[in-house]
Order: C-alpha cells, then sequence, then structure tokens
C-alpha cells in the first residue's frame, strides 16, 4: 500500500515500544511517541497493540482493531475496552496529525497560512475554543506546541489557506476568523499556557528535537542522564532492543542535523568535493553548541570547543565523497570531552556510530588509530596513487574492526 493511509501507518510502526517504567522518565512530548501500557512488559504485546493501531489507516474496522488492542489489555486494566480506545484515539490521530503537517511544510509556498476549528459544541474546552478561527503563518513556532490533537481528546483541526482566502476571511464579518497577533498569543499564553494538561504534550515535526522543547536545562539533563542507563531499552522500529538513549537521540537531534548537513553538502557537492560539515551538542541538554560549515579542519575546530567549554559533546558530521570514516573520526570520538559521535560517509549509506560504550571497546585501538592518521598524513603529500592504495587498505581495517566502531554499511 502508497499513498496517505501507508504514510499514516508508517509512522505508527517507527513508535518504539517500551516499558512503563521507561516511558515514565520521558518528557511528555517523547511519551507520544512511544507505545506502552500500564501492566505490560512483554514487547510482543506492546507490538500486537502497536499493529492493530497501524492498521486503522490501512483500512481495518475501528471497532475491529479495538477489539483486538481490547483482548491484549484484559485481566491487566479495570477498563480493557476504554483503554483500548484512548491507545487507538492517541497512536491513530497523532500520527495523522504528523501526516498532515509535513503535508503542510510542503504546501507552505502556496498555502502559507493555517486557521485554527474546534468542533463548535458545548464540549470544547475554553483553551481550545479561544483559539477558534485563529490565523497564524504555517512556520509560526506557536503551531508547534497547539497543533491539534495538543491536548487529551482534543477534536480540532487546521485549515490551510492562502493569503488571498486568509486576508478574505479575517475581513468577513460573517466569520469570526482573525489573524493572531502578537499581543492576542501573549494574552492566550498568559491565561491558558502553552502546552496541554498534565503529562500529555504532543509536537507535530517528526524529528522532534530535545533543544527546542520548552522545559529548564536541569529537566532535560536529568531525563539524558537517566535513559542513559542499560536498565532503559526500547524496541526500536527495526525489531532490535536498543537503549533509551540512544533511540531517542537517533530519532530526534541526529535525525535533524543529518537533515542540515545533507542540505549543506548538497550546496557544496561538485564545488568542494573535500567539504566537511558538522553540528556539535551539548550532551547533558541536547542544545546546538556550534554548527560548522567549509572546508577541511571543521573536527579540529571541534575540538577546539571541546576544550573552550570543558562539556561532553556530541558530534555528527558528514563528508560525501569517502566511503569511509577517517581515522582521525574514530579518534575524535576517543577524545576525553566526546559523548557521543556519528560519521555519516558517502551520502548516508554507510555511517559510523558512536555509542556510550565506545571509549571502552576502542580504547585498545588507539594505537593503530593514531598510526594510521599519521600514515594518511604522509600520503596526502605523495602520489594519487599512494594514497589510493593507502585507503584502501584502511577499509579493510576498518571492515574487520566494524563490531568494535559501531561502523554499518548501507545504514539507512
Amino acid at each position: 500500500m502508497t499513498g496517505p493511509a501507508a504514510d499514516v501507518a508508517g509512522l505508527i510502526r517507527k513508535r518504539a515500544l517500551a516499558r512503563e517504567e521507561t516511558v515514565r522518565e520521558l518528557l511528555p512530548e517523547y511519551r507520544a511517541r512511544a507505545v506502552s501500557a500500564a501492566g505490560i512488559e512483554d514487547t510482543r504485546v506492546l507490538e500486537r497493540i502497536r499493529e492493530a493501531c497501524a492498521s486503522v489507516p490501512e483500512g481495518e474496522d475501528w471497532r475491529e482493531a479495538r477489539k483486538r488492542i481490547a483482548a491484549e489489555l484484559e485481566g491487566v486494566s479495570e477498563n480493557a475496552k476504554a483503554r483500548a480506545e484512548f491507545l487507538l484515539r492517541t497512536h491513530v490521530n497523532q500520527a495523522r496529525a504528523m501526516a498532515k503537517w509535513r503535508d503542510i511544510q510542503r504546501d507552505a509556498d502556496f498555502l502559507p497560512y493555517l486557521m485554527y476549528q474546534t468542533h463548535g459544541d458545548d464540549r470544547v474546552r475554553p483553551e481550545h475554543k479561544a483559539l477558534d478561527g485563529k490565523i497564524l503563518p504555517a512556520g509560526d513556532g506557536f503551531w508547534k506546541t497547539h497543533f491539534p490533537p495538543w491536548d487529551y481528546g482534543c477534536r480540532c483541526t487546521v485549515v490551510q489557506l492562502t493569503e488571498k482566502t486568509a486576508r478574505q476571511l479575517a475581513a468577513s464579518k460573517d466569520s469570526n476568523a482573525d489573524f493572531m497577533s502578537p499581543n492576542d498569543m501573549e494574552d492566550y499564553k498568559a491565561k491558558f499556557g502553552n502546552r496541554g494538561r498534565g503529562d500529555y504534550a504532543f509536537r507535530p515535526d517528526e524529528t522532534l528535537d530535545i533543544s527546542e522543547l520548552d522545559y529548564p536545562p536541569e529537566k532535560k539533563e536529568k531525563m539524558l542522564e537517566i535513559l542513559k542507563s542499560p536498565a532503559h531499552t526500547v524496541v526500536n522500529e527495526r525489531g532490535e532492543t536498543e537503549n533509551a538513549f540512544d533511540y531517542l537521540w537517533r530519532r530526534g537531534p541526529q535525525a535533524k542535523d543529518e537533515a542540515w548537513l545533507k542540505a549543506g553538502m548538497d550546496k557544496a557537492r561538485g564545488e568542494h568535493p573535500l567539504a566537511e560539515f558538522a553540528v556539535v551538542r551539548d550532551a547533558r541538554t541536547g542544545a546546538v553548541l556550534a554548527r560548522y560549515e567549509g572546508l577541511d579542519g571543521t573536527i579540529e575546530d571541534s575540538k577546539g570547543l571541546y576544550r573552550r567549554t570543558g562539556w561532553e559533546l556530541w558530534t555528527t558530521h558528514i563528508h560525501p565523497e569517502m566511503e569511509a570514516p577517517s581515522p582521525d573520526d574514530a579518534l575524535m570520538a576517543l577524545e576525553k570531552a566526546s559523548g557521543r559521535e556519528t560519521v555519516i560517509t558517502d551520502w548516508s549509506r554507510r555511517r559510523m556510530s558512536v555509542d556510550s560504550d565506545f571509549k571502552k571497546r576502542c580504547g585498545n585501538l588507539r594505537r593503530e588509530l593514531e598510526e594510521w592518521s599519521r600514515r594518511f598524513e604522509a600520503a596526502e603529500k605523495g602520489t594519487a596513487g599512494e594514497y589510493k592504495r593507502l585507503y584502501a587498505e584502511w577499509k579493510k581495517w576498518l571492515d574487520a574492526h566494524k563490531a568494535e566502531l559501531g561502523y554499518e554499511e548501507n545504514a539507512k
């Protein structure tokens, strides 16, 4: 199946399967990206629940899917049917919203405005009713926190508009539509706050970047530190058991950084074949500390940043013409302040993604890597043929140490 229904189902299947104890440690926006159920530890059960949710956009009757989920919850939930309904609505409606958000961003050049709409009945809550008819640019940051369903049981929607239609509606006496001014927004936030109730929060962007979430740095730091524990694992979209911290980093900040890096490389391709771009983040909070654009040497700049800040850092960088990470890439990951490094090569078909156990596994390789680095430095002063032969040797060595280096070929 292809098309919008398949997109929605695919977004549901990308959600991690997580135990309740792990979900409790997540910030609310991240809880919305995991499939979990109170009292269920078996990920095979969670996978069946996720699959039942994914079946609805593909055509299965809602009641049949709910019945399948309720059967999984029998004996562990007091009201299995109601809980099944909640899980189904949460995952299906959020995935539909994420797919819609993707379409909105794609069409924003010629449909640049969104208008908020409620159901208009007596069940609409005051904080939702206050937004009815409000018009904002599709790229306004307000939608990141108030794109339906942004609250428990939210039934609201948005309508995408051309600039002409938006202005006509705002000027019409027969419409409650109006542009939301900065003052209107400040008044709204002062009255209702800036997110849904309790522990519910939804963001429509598929790549969830922790640095953009509105929490104190110490709260983000605490979540990330807890999730690094081996006790917190999820089953990822590939069916593999993965540390929860690694999963959130890979699907969030790293995915966003890779998109930025690839866009930069697309511009540089052909002009600077040795161009190397990098993004460096604070490992404590996920905040972006630096983005480097340029030719060789950007990674050396990152090492300088280590020395200036004294913080543990995450680094993602890319160089398109190389078929493998360089010895210097691996050495950088062994730096004292390096918390995590991902090297993308050959347009993301090959990747070295360094996990938290890298130093322990690869400390014994440091001398060999340093020798490789010296050999490459010397080869750069020699002939092209000598460099090519050395590079072929290096790739063989790298292939022999894949497991230790976290090196994947044809990685997606």
